[in-house]
């Protein structure tokens, strides 16, 4: 298969079997840990762990799950943010999620020409052209942010 496409998880029940109830029961225990950690209440641990068994429904064992798939939850009143938090450093789980630092930059940074914001993006530094590469200085105005070499 040359891609995967997202998971589609309306219209699937927190009520469906797991396809993997091991899976399924150590995740349940693991957000009760951290509901106790962080101090959820009662009710957002009864979500996640709603949004934890609609996730087991629809993956099989071994099956990475992305969190493209987990942020689907929030249309079925899910906290998906929560979820996100029981399976952050999982092996199962797959960050797919665009990088928020890149996306500040396109998006505050645009006004650079696309030699300096190509550099940018492959190295995180600004070279001079002569071999030596410095760090990108951002200065904060009202008016935006302003990117130089240090001065």
């Amino acid at each position: 298969m040359l891609f995967e496409t997202p998971r589609e998880l309306r219209g699937v029940s927190s009520k469906a079997p797991p396809l993997d109830p091991q899976l399924s029961a150590s995740l349940s225990a693991r957000a009760a840990r951290i509901a106790e950690l962080r101090g959820w209440p009662p009710r957002t641990l009864g979500s996640v762990r709603r949004g934890i068994r609609i996730l087991c429904a629809v993956h099989r064992p071994g099956e990475r799950i992305r969190a493209s798939t987990i942020t689907q939850l929030t249309h079925t009143a899910v906290p998906a943010n929560h979820v996100l938090e029981v399976f952050e450093e999982l092996e199962i789980f797959l960050d797919d999620r665009p990088d928020t630092l890149d996306a500040w930059c396109e998006e505050h940074l645009s006004f650079l020409s696309s030699d300096v914001r190509t550099e940018h993006q492959r190295s995180g530094r600004i070279g001079s052209g002569a071999g030596t590469e410095h760090p990108l200085i951002l200065s904060f105005t009202p008016q935006g942010a302003v990117a130089g070499p240090p001065g």
